[in-house]
């Protein structure tokens, strides 16, 4: 069955607390009015509402009683918050995506498909990718460790991407990057591509690839240097400000109408 972006496994889950929460504020209700209510101490209510506590089936069966929401309602949001916290859980101790991965995705693309790309074109796919990936499920495509984002003159840079494929210049690209390794076996290094391995975020590069791919490096340009985007609020001339995450994916959650 093909995957779309609506199945990625979100990068928070959603603890059925928050939910909660938001109801009886909605509702003008006090956690201690809720707590008495249902006959359930406040330290476990505020636990609840601090995602500190799971809801049990006796806790939903009085919330259904209290707020005509079905027990079945809080206990879905049980399970889901808690498949998708062992999902979450499970990718991170697989995935080994960085920018670096990311740009030899489009790198590979590129070839594969005979659709040339220049470095700065792939400086600006990265960044989309990024922005893509905050938006729909809350996660950078990038390492925090070794991918700093920052506000260069033409744009959003990642300096890792930019220093591994400069000596391309102005021309295609006609090759992956690589990176040193060190075996602790033999005591001897070795080279390796960088690559994407896990399925949510090859859906959205491929998402990223197929809508942008076309675009000049002008266009490319314009669309990231808008009054309103993040290079624009960060950008100083003379210096690389670091453009925060946090601003990335609020700006592409609004351009894409999530």
């Amino acid at each position: 069955m093909k995957s779309n972006i609506k199945d990625i496994t979100p990068f928070c889950a959603t603890h059925p607390g928050s939910v909660l929460k938001d109801e009886i504020v909605s509702r003008g209700i006090k956690s201690s009015e809720l707590a008495d209510e249902i006959n359930v101490s406040r330290s476990i209510i505020s636990d609840i509402l601090h995602e500190k506590r799971n809801i049990t089936a006796e806790i939903a069966l009085k919330l259904e009683q209290f707020l005509d929401l079905p027990a079945s309602f809080w206990m879905q949001l049980q399970a889901n918050y808690e498949l998708d916290s062992e999902r979450i859980a499970q990718r991170a101790k697989k995935s080994k995506t960085d920018a670096l991965s990311v740009a030899n995705y489009f790198v590979n693309k590129s070839i594969a498909e005979n659709h040339p790309i220049t470095i700065l074109t792939l400086i600006k796919l990265v960044y989309f990718a990024q922005g893509y990936s905050l938006a729909y499920i809350n996660r950078p495509i990038t390492n925090a460790k070794y991918d700093r984002i920052e506000a260069w003159k033409f744009g959003p840079v990642i300096p890792n991407v930019y220093n591994s494929f400069k000596h391309f210049k102005k021309n295609a690209i006609t090759h992956p990057t690589s990176v040193m390794k060190w075996d602790t076996e033999t005591g001897d290094y070795y080279f390796e591509d960088p690559i994407v391995d896990d399925n949510e975020t090859i859906i959205i590069l491929n998402k990223v690839w197929d809508t942008y791919k076309d675009w000049n490096s002008t266009k490319l340009i314009n669309e990231l240097h808008q009054q309103d985007t993040p290079w624009f609020k960060n950008f100083k001339e003379g210096k690389n400000n670091l453009i925060p995450d946090k601003e990335t994916g609020e700006y592409f959650k609004k351009m894409l109408g999530i």
